[in-house]
């Protein structure tokens, strides 16, 4: 009573929520979630006063029938539960308008076919419930008001698919081939039902029709599982596109201020893109991939749960031995057999794990690392280690469950680990050091680097080597060793504050305190000169044609060094000159001993 007292207010709660789907800063699976209880809570109603109504007769001192009536009820409440909780998505406003997406011709045709097929097939379930499972002892009901109960089940069914299911639009339209599914599997199904049914085997095919719908039931739920996954799937990848949108624009930002000042010093700043970095239609694919397998794994063990009592051929299967594995050592010794359902296990765990491999970045991306603040590098390392992780646990099950042992493998994989560590020792470095590189960050892309003679930018970080590209646009490919073991300058690692010095030489017997102030004064006027550290002018010595001193400066970033030089060049020179103070150019003094006659100047003559 409560329940369908409230109904108006969860259809308004349930419209409400529906108001912020497809918003990205309000969009959240929770309003999915919680549309689903509301679903539930509008759909309960009535299979709760069923079940109610079976637990109060079966409380009372009532004769056999109400007893009956008892177990019918409770049994047939869970039935009622889902197909009114099918009936309860499409409401206006509801999980499948406007949560799901689902068309406005399937919502309408199931919406409306639903209302009659749900009483007109509960009815008919508790005619056959109470002739056959909970009134046994009479025959004659079961034979005749259960046997025509259940043909009007098996009409009742074919009536409705042949009403909800999409009709062709058209010949060789792709409705058609769908539509053609009915009648090759589902309608041959009803009619050998109801064929065995009237030949006196109505046993047998209401055992069989109870398997078939549950397993009916049973898509039904996976399938509304994998449009719960969809809908998940959507928001996340919204939200995922949403921060790297933010990102990208900041990232632009900046790329342009450094652009700029790389321009003013003639240097070419390349275009950085991560390719670690998955897009969105990857993390889309793999994600999707690996939500079908998953639900088609526990669709296909749904399927063994329900028809295992009459599947015995699954036994069969442990009776084939391939072969038998020796265990133990001595008297304690005993042969294990390995069979064919063990090898089909086996075989099984492979292709999942070769799957979970392939797809697994995708879903930890959405999953877990798009809400971490992580490098994309870190990033693509984890997922890197997270895969071998997988097909090492696969790789280790299946031969376990093959009856091979490590035992028996590990002097073949030390052979081959030392083969192949002097085969190929330096390929096997290179990967090592790229996995050390991507999870100790020593380096990141965009990042300004000096190893050996090479300066440049990072643009790529692969798992063997690193691709830096120089100020002259030559992109050089460093493998990754390099950068673990030899010594490296990384500019730009923790902070991009550096430091510019350069010496200034000023002619003997000028002004040096006037001199001194001018070139302080010149240089912290700039304005990309940093006042925090504060630059400085030093005279650091007496040259052989100058009195030196030296400039030293802080710069923000990198890409500003040879612009702030360029330009303290200038304005010293341009002071120091309107102040008269000469900058002299390196003199000698030449002593000649001799001198060849003909070179002897001749005296004026008179």
């Amino acid at each position: 009573l409560g329940l369908l007292i409230a109904r108006p207010w969860l259809r308004r709660r349930l419209a409400l929520m529906a108001s912020d789907i497809g918003k990205v800063g309000k969009d959240r699976f929770s309003l999915t979630l919680r549309a689903l209880l509301i679903t539930l809570l509008l759909a309960g109603p009535w299979a709760l006063a069923l079940w109610s109504a079976g637990w109060l007769l079966g409380s009372l001192p009532l004769d056999d029938f109400a007893a009956v009536d008892a177990g019918v009820f409770m049994g047939l409440a869970p039935y009622l539960l889902l197909l009114e909780f099918l009936r309860k998505l499409f409401v206006k406003r509801g999980l499948a308008e406007t949560h799901f997406r689902w068309p406005e011709a399937v919502r309408s045709r199931l919406r409306r076919h639903l209302a009659w097929y749900v009483p007109l097939s509960l009815g008919l379930f508790y005619l056959i419930a109470v002739t056959h499972w909970h009134w046994p002892d009479t025959a004659v009901h079961r034979e005749t008001v259960g046997r025509l109960a259940f043909l009007l089940v098996l009409l009742l069914q074919g009536v409705f698919l042949w009403r909800v299911l999409p009709r062709p639009a058209g010949k060789g339209a792709e409705g058609a081939a769908n539509y053609r599914v009915a009648p090759m599997l589902v309608y041959p199904l009803l009619m050998g039902l109801a064929a065995a049914a009237s030949a006196g085997y109505f046993y047998t095919a209401l055992e069989l029709f109870k398997l078939v719908y549950n397993s009916l039931l049973m898509g039904l739920l996976v399938y509304l599982a994998y449009a719960l996954g969809l809908r998940w799937l959507l928001v996340a990848e919204r939200r995922l596109a949403l921060v790297r949108a933010r990102a990208k624009r900041a990232g632009e930002r900046e790329a342009r201020a450094h652009r700029a000042a790389a321009d003013a010093a003639g240097e070419v700043l390349p275009e950085i893109q991560d390719e670690l970095q998955l897009d969105i239609s990857q993390v889309n694919d793999q994600t999707k991939r690996i939500l079908r397998v998953s639900l088609i794994a526990l669709a296909a063990l749904g399927l063994y749960w329900v028809w295992k009592a009459v599947a015995p051929v699954v036994g069969v299967l442990d009776d084939v031995v391939l072969w038998s594995n020796r265990v133990g050592e001595g008297t304690a010794a005993q042969l294990l057999p390995v069979t064919l359902q063990d090898g089909l296990l086996a075989l099984l765990l492979f292709s999942v794990a070769l799957a979970g491999a392939r797809n697994l970045p995708g879903l930890l991306e959405i999953l877990l690392l798009r809400r971490l603040t992580l490098e994309p590098g870190l990033r693509y390392a984890i997922s890197q280690v997270a895969r071998y992780a997988i097909l090492a646990a696969g790789f280790i099950l299946g031969i376990g469950l093959l009856g091979i042992g490590w035992q028996d493998i590990q002097w073949l994989v030390a052979a081959m680990g030392v083969g192949l560590g002097f085969g190929l020792k330096e390929i096997f470095a290179n990967f090592f050091s790229g996995l050390i590189i991507l999870f100790e960050r020593p380096i990141r892309i965009g990042d300004t680097v000096t190893i050996g003679n090479v300066s440049g930018t990072v643009a790529r970080i692969r798992i063997r080597s690193t691709t830096i590209t120089d100020w002259d646009n030559k992109e050089l490919v460093i493998p990754n060793q390099n950068l673990v073991v030899e010594p490296l300058i990384n500019w730009t690692l923790s902070d991009q504050v550096t430091r510019i010095t350069f010496s200034v030489g000023i002619a003997y017997g000028s002004e040096i305190e006037r001199a001194h102030r001018l070139m302080a004064d010149t240089v912290a006027a700039h304005p990309l000169v940093l006042p925090e550290p504060c630059p400085t002018v030093l005279f650091t010595g007496f040259g052989d044609s100058a009195l030196e001193f030296q400039v030293r400066a802080f710069v923000k970033e990198q890409a500003q060094r040879m612009r702030v030089i360029h330009e303290l060049h200038m304005g010293l020179a341009k002071a120091l000159a309107g102040a008269g103070i000469e900058i002299p150019f390196p003199q000698r003094d030449l002593h000649l001993r001799s001198v060849p006659p003909e070179l002897t100047p001749k005296p004026p003559s008179d």
